[in-house]
């Protein structure tokens, strides 16, 4: 789908059946929380995100509805499939950096994301665009630059600093950190 030409969604289709879907930002946000949380399990996860999209209209399709609804989540673009890397710490989170997040869309488009409502497709293609200006993008840029041997002393005390400054919290389990840990140890 093309956000210029076919518009944002306001329902979805399951077996040909039309139904309303909640799509305000606030609404993504909740759903990309939901999806990172460790202590619930898979199968309640996808029955939490269909009652949090759909509310309390009857699906009787879930898979259908799963389906649809990772397909709002992700604006109607395809998934890209990319070679598998080793996992990387996430340089932004909308929970932790949710005041400067908030800043840089009244800053760059005067919006009040608390006052005002955005359709999550919309708020995505903005967010995207925000420009490196900003100090939202600033700090993601200080938590996502490599530091290695063609910067100066200066420069890698500087973003040493800065990635100190503005690290996100480590959400990873014990588990997760020792399977690091190895990883970086012995490969």
């Amino acid at each position: 789908m093309n956000l210029l030409i076919d518009g944002a969604p306001k329902e979805i289709y399951i077996d040909s059946l039309k139904y309303n879907i909640n799509y305000d930002f606030r609404y993504g946000l909740l759903f990309e929380e939901l999806m990172n949380d460790t202590t619930i399990s898979d199968s309640e996860k996808l029955t939490l995100a269909v009652k949090l999209y759909l509310e309390n209209q009857y699906v009787e399709n879930y898979e259908e509805a799963i389906t649809q609804i990772f397909n709002f989540y992700l604006c109607g673009e395809t998934p890209r499939k990319t070679k598998k890397k080793k996992r990387e710490n996430p340089v932004f989170s909308y929970e932790e950096d949710a005041g400067l997040i908030f800043a840089a869309f009244k800053e760059v488009y005067n919006i009040d994301l608390v006052e005002d409502k955005i359709h999550w497709w919309k708020f995505r293609a903005l967010f995207d665009a925000l420009p490196d200006t900003c100090q939202f993008r600033k700090v993601v840029g200080y938590r996502a630059i490599e530091i290695n041997q063609n910067m100066t002393d200066s420069q890698k005390k500087f973003y040493k600093e800065m990635k100190k400054i503005y690290a996100l919290e480590d959400k990873r389990t014990l588990e997760e950190k020792e399977a690091d840990f190895a990883n970086a140890l012995f490969g």
